[in-house]
């Protein structure tokens, strides 16, 4: 199962330590969500051009935070062995319950990868194909569902939650600037929501602010 290991290692557990803060993964789900506000603008807004200069430059903004942010989180887990423990901890005990679930939901990521893998195949018929793939999509379907119920468990809810706030009260330490650049980076978020609540109130709007 080792491929197994691999994708919850690269996915869940990531999700559950470092990731909790939202440091790395804000500028990156932000970036979707300006490419969809981007789309919204370019659909007859007149100020279309100046909203999304804006938005580029707060996304800019909140990459900047976030490379300084995570250089702080990653010297803070160097210069703290309790914490990388407790990192390690939460990782187990979310492997653990994924593999778990998975069982429950008769999940093999082997099976799945030597599915997918079958797909591929140009001697395979298109009819098999269907077939196969109808099969592998019921499977990621209930490992999707495995991956809910991990990440729903109140017990690693409870510890992600504990080492989040360790996590950061030990990068204040690390450097005193921290809580102001997250709070920066929660109101740049707070300004793109807004950003693209605007934009898609003006869509519904016709020739003189009035609805069509």
């Amino acid at each position: 199962m080792s491929f197994h290991r691999t994708v919850a290692s690269t996915g869940l557990i990531a999700l559950c330590s470092l990731g909790l803060l939202l440091i790395g993964s804000l500028p990156a789900g932000a970036q979707k969500s300006e490419t969809k506000a981007q789309s919204e603008m370019g659909q007859g807004m007149k100020q279309g051009q100046a909203g999304q200069t804006a938005m580029q430059k707060k996304m800019q903004r909140m990459q900047e935070l976030g490379k300084e942010l995570q250089s702080v989180q990653q010297k803070t887990l160097e210069d703290n062995p309790e914490l990388q423990k407790e990192r390690d901890e939460l990782d187990a005990l979310v492997q653990d319950t994924m593999d778990e679930n998975m069982a429950e939901q008769n999940v093999d990521m082997e099976e799945l990868k030597s599915m997918q893998s079958k797909m591929q195949s140009k001697d395979m018929s298109e009819e098999k194909k269907k077939k196969l793939q109808a099969k592998w999509e019921k499977k990621v379907n209930s490992y999707q569902k495995a991956r809910s119920q991990t990440m729903s468990n109140k017990k690693i809810q409870e510890k992600q939650e504990q080492f989040r706030e360790n996590m950061i009260q030990a990068m204040k330490e690390e450097e005193p600037k921290t809580q102001k650049m997250l709070d920066e980076l929660e109101s740049l978020q707070q300004d793109m929501k807004s950003m693209r609540q605007q934009m898609m109130q003006g869509q519904g709007q016709g020739p003189g602010g009035k609805k069509n």
